[in-house]
């Protein structure tokens, strides 16, 4: 994928709506926010077919109040993922040497 196509991809966003935040390290997730700065989504992107889908929602009554717990969502999420794809890494070379040497000789 070239960095013209890259860039159109990850600036997509509905009408109304502008991009706050983008992490890219393990998976893309980006927090997006409402013309009014109200409503606060964090989207990640689907690779199979580069569109991004909302995984949460966060409203408040004041312009901008939500967007610490937006921040702090997608962080949080982004941390998960690494972890998880640390655990499935050590598993795999687990069962890689108990592979090579089943009878632990």
């Amino acid at each position: 994928m070239d960095l013209a196509t890259v860039d159109r991809v990850i600036n997509a966003v509905p009408k109304g709506w502008s991009i706050v935040a983008v992490t890219v390290p393990t998976r893309a997730l980006r927090v997006v926010v409402e013309e009014t700065h109200l409503k606060f989504r964090v989207e990640q992107l689907d690779p199979t077919d580069w569109s991004w889908r909302a995984i949460s929602t966060h409203s408040g009554d004041d312009a901008w109040e939500s967007l610490g717990p937006a921040i702090q969502d997608a962080i949080n999420k982004q941390s998960r993922l690494r972890e998880k794809i640390k655990l499935a890494q050590h598993e795999k070379r687990m069962a890689m040497i108990k592979a090579e040497n089943p009878y632990g000789q």
